[in-house]
């Protein structure tokens, strides 16, 4: 039987759902998100400790960003706010859910993601030919050795790749100077995970990402395990920051909060910005809906409107 919280829960989400459909993506699914994410409070060890109104918020920014909580595609750790003295709730994205937003909002298609912890007795090595990193890695058979790294390769449908890879000394310091809960009971429990996810995180930011909406953006950014702008801290290692073409606007609007449309806030993605985004557009192979960016690269890279499954399969015919 349902108690008081989980029907104080369910009612807040439903009606916050429906407030800010707006900001979540197409084809979202509201009853199996709401259900789901009901049977994965269960779970949760004192979350009914928290606000109704806090876990609301958390379950928010993973409707926003259409990530899956009862598939561990993310997750609402509860910790003591030290501000207010309450017990809070800290949403972050598990690796599956970084994987999973990758591939739906990169702008070059995808076509893989490998990312792996590096065991004590596997063989990995990096090799450089014609300027190109390839890494060769062979994990001994059910290897439960001790993890001395990890690394993660993103693979495009052009058959181009960015990749990252770090020592666990490295992954420490991260999780140490730049978690935002390192001592969460997910890197207790789950350390191989949460090395690949710091790695896979890293990787990420070589990879030019185009959201719905500049809420998700924010979402995605709140979510991030690790703080990697603080500055007061050991250095990082290196990765190329890739500029969302979403920051200016999201720092616009904060600064002069009013008001709009969802249509009013889109931005103008790869390209020459134009002056009607209310206009709709539509990938010329399947029908479906696509985004104005989707619209504006695949204009540029094929000459006529495609979605990025039809991108990938137009690239692939070629």
């Amino acid at each position: 039987m349902e108690n008081a919280f989980q029907l104080a829960i369910q009612k807040q989400l439903t009606e916050t759902l429906i407030q800010k459909a707006a900001q979540l993506p197409q084809n979202f699914n509201q009853t199996k998100f709401v259900q789901n994410c009901l049977s994965a409070l269960d779970s949760i060890d004192d979350i009914e400790e928290v606000e109704p109104g806090s876990v609301v918020k958390g379950l928010m920014k993973g409707a926003i960003l259409g990530l899956d909580f009862m598939n561990k595609e993310c997750y609402l750790i509860p910790y003591k706010n030290k501000d207010t003295g309450k017990k809070d709730v800290n949403f972050q994205t598990d690796y599956k859910g970084e994987k999973k937003l990758a591939k739906l909002y990169s702008v070059k298609p995808i076509e893989e993601i490998t990312t792996e912890v590096v065991r004590k007795g596997d063989f990995y090595e990096v090799e450089v030919k014609d300027n190109k990193k390839f890494i060769n890695w062979k994990p001994l058979r059910f290897n439960n050795e001790a993890i001395e790294g990890a690394f993660s390769i993103v693979l495009f449908t052009d058959k181009s790749s960015v990749s990252a890879q770090m020592s666990k000394e490295e992954m420490d310091e991260v999780r140490t100077n730049y978690s935002k809960a390192a001592n969460s009971s997910a890197w207790k429990n789950r350390p191989g995970e949460m090395y690949k996810k710091t790695v896979l995180r890293l990787n990420l930011k070589n990879v030019e990402k185009v959201f719905e909406n500049p809420e998700q953006l924010r979402a995605y950014e709140e979510a991030s395990e690790f703080e990697f702008n603080k500055t007061d801290s050991k250095t990082l290692p290196a990765a190329p920051v890739v500029k969302n073409i979403y920051t200016e606007q999201v720092k616009q609007i904060e600064a002069n909060p009013v008001e709009t449309t969802t249509s009013e806030i889109l931005p103008a993605g790869p390209g020459p910005k134009e002056e009607n985004q209310t206009e709709e557009f539509f990938c010329e192979s399947c029908g479906k809906k696509i985004s104005w960016a989707e619209n504006s690269y695949s204009n540029k890279h094929f000459s006529k409107p495609l979605c990025r499954t039809c991108q990938a399969i137009t690239k692939g015919d070629k």
